[in-house]
């Protein structure tokens, strides 16, 4: 169901009497939101790995197969979340899900005194079986309130309140959130180290529901469901007499178009290698007798280079075809791949920086801009809820993949040559498709 027209009751309480447009409040939150996206993306998860092995009695293959069930569990609900946002809208929707997700973190938390509970009632169920339904679901509530559901919430957001800026919105959000996303396995680390790692946990938990407070005080839909003038205030960009501008696609049609499933492809394999090879980041360095805590300092300048490649990515977003910011990501991942496989030397750790920090800033990129850019916003939460579920899907199996190939090989090195290889498919694929947007009539601006 396509977001009504007209004014919902939270008009009596949209900021129209804000002294500048309320779009850049949006920015600020929508990107504090995605950053609180952190416990249940798999640089959040994959700090607390070890510590979750030990305390719900699995092994790593376990560990990472209740992670594959969980997540793929998630992936199922997404689209069906996309929906229901286009139908409640972010408010209602971001108190649902950081809800969600400091719940999850709570069972994640307390899990290793539910097996102890359990095993005392039925002493003849394994304890590593209870550990294993308990990680499980977990894992399901991490990921799709907060990979999927926080994420997909903030970025649907921040679209409906721009058009002609909707690439520098980004930008500037997409800025904070590479940071906060590259610091958190570093500062998570650090928590570990100083609080422990349960209580990093509930630490997490009373984090989500101070934002769950922040999202049901300034999230709002978009600027049409507030009854304000999109990008009020701010001198329209010059446009030629002719400019076309897209429509907005039905459904049936962006189900139907090759370059929906061309970006959602490339996403998906984008998300599937990095949450492998962050989820089992720890083991690769142990592989390569590589220290860990010392190959986490990566992700500063990976942070920086995410940052400085998302803002400018954003800002040529408005102004190129973002086939082009595409095919650089297929690259950017390969070499990621490649790094690896040479972490700890010079080479590796440039390789490792400059890939993923790229991969990373074109991923957020792309994820942001390239559904409405395409396909408009009347069905934006649904659009995005289809291609977060694929997302979601793909990263579902890829760290059990990835321990399979540590089980079978001794090490990752398979998984990490097939991880630099599947880009090119995709990347081909983008060179030889004929990416076409579908125009209304011609509009003078």
């Amino acid at each position: 169901m396509a977001p009504s027209t007209k004014p919902r009751r939270e008009l009596e309480r949209a900021p129209r009497f804000f002294p500048f447009y309320y779009g850049w409040m949006i920015v600020a939150v929508g990107a504090l939101g995605i950053v609180m996206s952190v416990p249940g993306q798999t640089m959040g998860v994959s700090v607390f790995t070890d510590h979750l092995i030990e305390a719900f009695q699995v092994d790593r293959t376990r560990l990472s197969f209740a992670y594959m069930v969980g997540t793929l569990a998630s992936s199922l609900i997404l689209p069906y979340a996309g929906k229901l946002l286009d139908r409640w809208g972010s408010r209602r929707m971001v108190v649902l899900a950081t809800g969600g997700l400091a719940a999850s973190l709570g069972l994640l938390a307390g899990g290793s005194y539910l097996i102890d509970g359990l095993a005392r009632i039925l002493p003849a169920v394994s304890s590593s079986a209870v550990g294993f339904v308990i990680a499980l679901f977990a894992f399901m509530g991490v990921r799709h309130f907060g990979q999927g559901q926080m994420t997909m919430i903030a970025r649907t957001m921040i679209g409906r309140w721009f058009e002609t800026r909707r690439g520098t919105a980004f930008a500037i959000s997409g800025a904070f959130v590479a940071f906060g996303f590259g610091a958190a396995p570093l500062v998570l680390s650090r928590l570990i180290s100083t609080c422990g790692w349960r209580e990093s946990l509930l630490l997490l938990m009373m984090a989500e529901l101070v934002m769950m407070a922040i999202g049901y005080a300034f999230y709002r839909s978009g600027a049409r469901e507030c009854g304000i003038p999109m990008e009020d205030g701010m001198n329209p960009p010059k446009r030629s007499a002719t400019h076309q501008i897209a429509r907005d696609w039905e459904l049936s049609e962006v189900r139907r178009s090759g370059t929906f499933w061309l970006f959602c492809m490339a996403m998906t394999l984008n998300g599937t290698i990095i949450t492998a090879v962050i989820f089992h980041f720890r083991a690769i360095c142990d592989a390569r007798n590589v220290d860990a805590d010392a190959a986490y300092a990566l992700f500063l300048p990976i942070a920086f280079v995410s940052v400085i490649v998302e803002i400018i990515g954003s800002w040529l977003s408005d102004r190129c075809p973002v086939k082009y910011h595409l095919g650089l990501m297929q690259l950017a991942l390969a070499i990621t791949s490649l790094g690896l496989l040479r972490i700890g030397t010079t080479a590796g750790n440039v390789a490792i920086v400059a890939g993923l920090g790229c991969s990373g800033g074109l991923f957020a990129t792309l994820n942001s801009v390239a559904w409405p850019k395409y396909f408009g916003t009347m069905h934006l939460g649904a659009v995005a809820g289809m291609n977060t579920g694929w997302v979601v899907f793909g990263c579902a199996f890829s760290p059990f993949l990835f321990s399979l190939s540590k089980s079978h090989f001794g090490d990752f090195n398979v998984a990490l040559v097939v991880s630099a290889s599947l880009p090119a498919i995709i990347f081909v694929w983008n060179l030889v498709h004929r990416h076409k947007e579908k125009k209304c009539n011609s509009l003078a601006i």
